[in-house]
């Protein structure tokens, strides 16, 4: 999935205040890095393994990009990232390994937390957002026990492309927000 282009920086810089500039380079240059990062190569590392990171990093990476301009914009709260194809693949089983892995994290770090993820991300329908979603696999990969091999991504090359798919979906949203903010900020 390729993105749109985002808002002309010149344009936004005429919209914002200096305070909002500041933080909406900061996601034209975090998008930049996403959109540019092709691969990780980890010496070491079998190929999976590496993909496996590599994939988890470029959708916590956009979700980062995506939260900065979220404060910029002042957007709270879900983001309006959507990608049938991905939830079609939860509803199916097909992402089990993760968001088992995920739960067990949870489990891990919040015992007194109830085991449900996998109830919560099952028999959605095809529009849900998946802020939430992606916002816990962010968490997972810098705050957790993240291993490609755990997750089914080592092995999966279909998990690996689904997860860059929701990465441009993610960045897809961004960019959204960002096009009607500042048509807004225009009127």
């Amino acid at each position: 999935m390729e993105t749109t282009s985002v808002v002309s920086f010149d344009k936004l810089k005429k919209l914002a205040s200096k305070e909002e500039v500041a933080l909406l380079s900061k996601y034209k240059a975090r998008r930049n890095y996403v959109l540019g990062l092709r691969s990780t190569k980890i010496e070491g590392l079998g190929v999976g393994v590496s993909e496996g990171y590599f994939v988890m990093l470029k959708l916590s990476l956009t979700f980062s990009a995506v939260e900065m301009l979220s404060t910029a914009i002042s957007r709270k709260g879900n983001l309006g990232i959507r990608n049938e194809s991905f939830i079609r693949a939860l509803n199916s089983g097909k992402l089990d390994k993760l968001i088992t892995a995920m739960d067990r994290e949870n489990q891990r770090r919040f015992p007194s937390a109830k085991s449900e993820l996998i109830k919560k991300w099952k028999n959605l329908p095809v529009d849900t957002d998946l802020t939430k979603f992606v916002y816990q696999c962010r968490n997972y990969m810098f705050h957790g026990s993240f291993t490609p091999t755990e997750t089914g991504l080592s092995t999966s090359s279909q998990m690996r492309v689904l997860i860059l798919d929701l990465a441009m979906s993610t960045l897809q949203a961004g960019d959204d927000s960002l096009r009607m903010w500042a048509k807004k900020r225009a009127r």
